[in-house]
C-alpha cells in the first residue's frame, strides 16, 4: 500500500499536531498498518487525484487516530461529519487496526 506521500507530511492540523510527525517513518521509525479511506458526498473532493470510487488505500504508523487521517486530507473533523469504521460508529480519537475501513460523509441535516 502506498504511504500519504511527502506532500502530506507538511501539512499543518488544526489541534497543533504535524502529520510530518505522525507520517515521517525515518524518525519516528513506527510499523505501519494498512487502513481504506472511503468518502462520501462533498468530502471526496478531499481524496488524493490517484483516488477511484471515493476510496483510497493507504499505510499509516501503528496508533494513529482516524481523525488524524481526516485532518492530514483536509477533512474538516468537527460536529459536522459522520465517521465509520468498519461499518460501526467510530469518532476522531478512535485508533485505527490494521485493515480498518474508515468511511466519512458529511452530516445532512433534513427531515
Amino acid at each position: 500500500m502506498p504511504s500519504m506521500g511527502p506532500e502530506f507530511d507538511a501539512l499543518p492540523t488544526r489541534r497543533g499536531r504535524s502529520p510530518w510527525i505522525l507520517w515521517n517513518r525515518q524518525e519516528m521509525q513506527l510499523s505501519e498498518i494498512p487502513v481504506t479511506l472511503k468518502l462520501f458526498a462533498t468530502f471526496r473532493r478531499y481524496l488524493p487525484p490517484e483516488s477511484q470510487g471515493g476510496v483510497h488505500d493507504l499505510s499509516v504508523p501503528a496508533g494513529t487516530r482516524a481523525g488524524e487521517v481526516l485532518e492530514g486530507l483536509r477533512v474538516p473533523v468537527d460536529d459536522g461529519v459522520v465517521i465509520l469504521i468498519n461499518g460501526r460508529t467510530g469518532a476522531p480519537q478512535q485508533v485505527l487496526e490494521e485493515g480498518d475501513v474508515v468511511a466519512a460523509f458529511p452530516a445532512m441535516a433534513g427531515g
